[in-house]
């Protein structure tokens, strides 16, 4: 089914008892994993174990601060950095500035988001290799300045005899016992921290999608620079909490301990355990803490086991360890239930839900969107030349051309995903300059070519997420109507990675008029669909026009469903229009004829 091809195999509804029985045992084996980690040093004698256990529970928080940025889909070497921001700054202010301690820490932590912040917004820009390339500069060039600046930081020699933190309540710093337990409940916080930034609320369930996929995330109204930022500022900020801590127990910091190295191991760290999961880069900073100093006394069987898990990370767990772990527990207590029949949506099950809810009044006579004079141009490449285009309220209106003529790019311009060079664009009348999140907040959604959808989340998650998103008022009642009109009901549990090509279109189609937009865009909805199915998507936007009186601008190659199904044409050939009008109109046209249709 992952093939996306028409006419794939039907996805499989979800089995509940074998969910439960997963979740069952999740939940207890962090039930496990939180009382061993509270015993811990009551089974340790030997101060050196302490302080092992200390460096892992400071390495988990740093991981955990750092899995925030990572979830949003940007890869970040820079998370030890700001730990030596944290580090450099609380001890410059207790032992130069006699600062209370406790009053130094939270500085530092906002010392440290701050410069997350501006490492932010030079690099945000840059995707991937280039954004990581940018955050390893950003720590090398700390790094050589914290070494240059010996007068205040000891140079490269760095700073030692860093005092402990004074007594916090019942917890004395004197042990590494009391570090530990200090930093057991920094993790704690760390982890609730991130699960707000991840499902908790609406704020985190943006960042996670911005990870999943950045451009479906703007289309449904999410704007991924103040997002992001912002997740940089708190993924920063414990990070320097963290080092602050981890400078004070060692009672000293240097530029080697922040240099782009260790950043690089609280990437692995993250990486290993699994960033989709909230426990993963607490237990892949354990395991890589804890077995290189088994291993210490061996240097080499300490590389051989570092290069037995990099392949096995290579080869196995590319998600991580605890997505490996997950997924055999899964395969293991679903042979144990019954198997659930296979679920297939037919054609026939669409548009039985009856009216809308609550019906929305069609638009007065008036402009949906209007473009004057758009040009778009790539460098020396200008793919669209000078487009006027309006839509008007109400109306089902086609965008029809040969391929390469410039109808996607048309959609991106309007929609902010490719650059405006010239011309201007009207939503409603008003002006407006495009941007991909805007746009969605103004009333207007779109589907793509190929079927974007959050492949992760179930059919039901993907929808409400498109309604909640863009800004408006969610109404479960309507959403309700919406799958049952999209025929989802019966897989709307079901993840979209489950799902065929068919059952996928549906799903776009109900994200986009989750929202209930007064102007929905569709780039070519019945691409890779059979005829029967083909019959049926054209059947659902007519119904779903009828119910919710939205204008549609459509994109097709389907002639034969354009013309049944459109009010009003434009063609587009070449970057312009070369004609519009009524479908039959617009078929009789000897341009349209000689540059699309054929003679």
């Amino acid at each position: 089914m992952a093939n996306g091809d028409a006419g794939s195999s039907p996805a499989q509804a979800p089995i509940s008892g074998s969910e439960n029985r997963v979740a069952a045992v999740r939940n207890a084996a962090y039930v496990v994993l939180a009382m061993v980690a509270l015993v811990a040093p009551l089974l340790l004698s030997n101060i050196y174990q302490l302080n092992v256990l200390v460096f892992a529970a400071i390495n988990a928080t740093m991981a955990t601060g750092l899995a925030i940025v990572v979830r949003t889909g940007r890869l970040s070497l820079a998370q030890a950095t700001f730990g030596g921001v944290g580090g450099y700054l609380t001890g410059i202010l207790v032992l130069q500035y006699g600062w209370y301690y406790w009053l130094a820490l939270p500085f530092a932590a906002i010392c440290a988001a701050s410069f997350g912040v501006v490492l932010g917004v030079a690099s945000l820009r840059l995707r991937g290799f280039y954004f990581a390339i940018a955050t390893l500069t950003f720590g090398q060039l700390t790094y050589v300045v914290l070494g240059a600046w010996s007068s205040v930081t000891g140079g490269f020699s760095g700073m030692f005899g860093l005092p402990h933190p004074p007594s916090l309540g019942f917890v004395s710093f004197d042990s590494p016992t009391g570090y530990y337990y200090a930093m057991l409940a920094l993790l704690a916080l760390a982890l609730v921290v991130r699960w707000a930034c991840t499902s908790w609320s609406r704020f985190g369930r943006a960042l996670s999608l911005l990870g999943e996929d950045e451009i479906l995330a703007q289309a449904i109204g999410i704007p991924s620079t103040p997002y992001r930022l912002s997740a940089f500022a708190i993924s920063s900020a414990i990070g320097g909490i963290g080092g602050s801590f981890n400078a004070h127990f060692i009672q000293g910091i240097s530029p080697p301990d922040i240099a782009p190295t260790a950043s690089v191991v609280t990437v692995v760290m993250v990486m290993a355990g699994g960033v989709r999961s909230m426990i993963g880069p607490v237990l892949g900073a354990v395991i890589l803490t804890v077995i290189p100093e088994f291993l210490r006394a061996s240097a080499e069987w300490s590389m051989v086991v570092y290069g037995a898990f990099l392949i096995g990370y290579v080869f196995l767990f590319q998600d991580g360890l605890v997505s490996l772990v997950a997924r055999a527990a899964r395969r293991v207590l679903a042979a144990r239930g019954s198997q659930g029949e296979a679920t297939v949506i037919k054609a026939g099950q669409l548009c039985q839900a009856g009216p809308a809810p609550s019906r929305k009044t069609e638009e007065a006579d008036g402009v949906a969107l209007e473009c004057a004079n758009v040009a778009c141009a790539f460098g020396d490449n200008l793919v669209l030349k000078s487009v006027s285009l309006k839509v008007q309220n109400g109306v089902i209106h086609g965008l029809i051309g040969p391929n390469g003529a410039g109808k996607t790019t048309l959609f991106n311009v309007i929609t902010g995903n490719a650059p405006l060079t010239s011309g201007e664009i009207k939503v409603q009348g008003a002006r407006v300059t495009p941007r991909p999140s805007a746009m969605s907040r103004l009333g207007m959604s779109r589907t793509f070519q190929h079927p974007r959808v959050f492949l992760d989340r179930s059919v039901k998650d993907n929808i409400s997420l498109a309604a909640e998103m863009s800004g408006q008022a969610v109404d479960p009642v309507y959403l309700k109507w919406v799958m049952s009109t999209c025929g989802l009901k019966p897989v709307e549990t079901s993840t979209l990675a489950r799902l065929s090509h068919f059952e996928r279109r549906l799903v776009t189609l109900a994200m986009a008029v989750a929202p209930r937009p007064s102007l929905v865009m569709l780039d070519e909805p019945l691409a890779g669909l059979d005829d029967t199915e083909t019959h049926a998507v054209q059947e659902l936007i007519h119904f779903l026009h009828a119910q919710l009186g939205c204008a549609i601008l459509l994109i097709e190659h389907k002639l034969s469903v354009v013309m049944k199904t459109c009010q009003k044409l434009s063609v587009l050939d070449d970057g312009e229009i070369i004609a519009e009008g009524e479908p039959a109109e617009v078929a009789k046209n000897p341009t349209v004829i000689e540059a699309y249709l054929g003679a």
